[in-house]
């Protein structure tokens, strides 16, 4: 059952850039031919993100895991 929930979790990160640029659009704070490129940007960011915390989980599991 836990595993279910943690696999929706991870698809988290690839749809929040898009509904984050979404939003700024509807806003009218970028254009849309500013949409692709805003959208890239928050997308590698959040992907950083998300790196970083998998890199300090499995530091976390690594060291007290036993």
């Amino acid at each position: 059952m836990a595993i279910t929930h943690l696999n929706w979790y991870f698809t988290i990160p690839l749809i929040e850039p898009s509904i984050r640029a979404i939003h700024a659009l509807g806003e009218g704070k970028i254009d849309r031919n500013e949409l692709r490129v805003r959208i890239r940007r928050i997308g590698f960011g959040s992907l950083a993100e998300s790196l970083a915390l998998v890199v300090t989980l499995l530091a976390l599991i690594a060291l007290y895991g036993h």
